[in-house]
């Protein structure tokens, strides 16, 4: 897959989170000691880590049109290498947790 499918795959996902759907009863948490993630937390996560990852190589974001503060954000001070590949496996964990607890219109998104 490439960079910038991968990009637009995140940018698509957090462009739908806009869009989400409120269900009663709000979002369900995993456990007392993790808070349930939202579609959105996910998509604008994963779009942040992309942004620090682009710190270390050119032409790895080819273009963002977000809020210029999580951009600049990002670029001052970036996690290091092993810090990323860390959030990297956090951040496949928790959608692995989304999907397993979501129904409904949520579940297709």
């Amino acid at each position: 897959m490439t960079r910038r499918l991968v990009f637009g795959f995140a940018a698509s996902a957090l462009a739908l989170g806009a869009c989400a759907v409120s269900q009663p009863g709000g979002p369900v948490a995993t456990s007392a000691a993790i808070p349930a993630d939202t579609m959105n937390d996910i998509a604008g996560d994963y779009v942040k880590l992309s942004l620090e990852i682009g710190t270390y190589e050119d032409g790895y974001i080819d273009a963002y049109y977000g809020p210029a503060s999580i951009r600049e954000a990002a670029e001052r001070s970036p996690r290091n290498k092993p810090q990323l590949r860390q959030a990297i496996a956090q951040l496949r964990e928790r959608i692995t947790r989304q999907a397993r607890q979501t129904k409904g219109v949520e579940a297709r998104r």
